[in-house]
């Protein structure tokens, strides 16, 4: 497991404690009828079908790298993805998820626009990411409630389901190894 997606376990564990909302790690969401598609970190729907996207950062290089995407990667004929986010054509808040450090760097700080809200996290020394803090609480973008409870709450079972059998399996296989090595 990547540092990445250690931050993301503990931010999951954290924010499932604080409220009654969908969440979901990894998700794509759809963005319009041409089919284009968005993905986030950890995406959370609250129960009034608002919108928040949190985008995990470890390194310095990948929070202003961020700032380059567009829609498709890289391409630069393509809208970039913060224009989109800032215009409120995505999330109605979105939150950078960044090591406390990173709030000392003034070029990293100037870089994230004031609408964005800041969460900053600390390493302790069993190596989990316990210490979450709102550096900086997100503005609101829009106020557009969401069109696809649907389909977050399909996916939602998606993924379980997916994860439900895939612990099946694996639990079989421990089984069929203890009975290989009793006979």
């Amino acid at each position: 497991m990547n540092l990445s997606d250690k931050v993301l376990m503990e931010l999951i564990k954290k924010k499932i404690s604080e409220t009654e909302s969908i969440f979901l790690p990894n998700f794509y969401m759809h963005y319009n009828a041409t089919g284009t598609k968005w993905e986030a970190d950890l995406f959370q729907l609250t129960k009034n079908d608002f919108t928040i996207e949190y985008e995990v950062k470890v390194y310095r290089s990948d929070l202003k790298k961020d700032f380059l995407k567009t829609w498709w990667s890289y391409d630069k004929s393509t809208p970039k993805k913060h224009d989109c986010i800032l215009n409120g054509m995505r999330s109605n808040r979105f939150y950078f998820v960044i090591p406390g450090e990173f709030t000392e760097d003034k070029k990293i700080m100037e870089i994230i626009p004031d609408k964005y809200g800041i969460i900053t996290y600390e390493l302790d020394r069993s190596g989990k990411y316990e210490m979450f803090k709102y550096y900086r609480k997100a503005k609101l973008l829009h106020k557009n409630k969401t069109k696809y409870r649907e389909f977050v709450i399909k996916t939602l079972i998606s993924k379980y389901n997916y994860l439900y059998i895939k612990y099946i399996k694996s639990q079989q296989k421990i089984i069929d190894m203890i009975n290989r090595g009793a006979s």
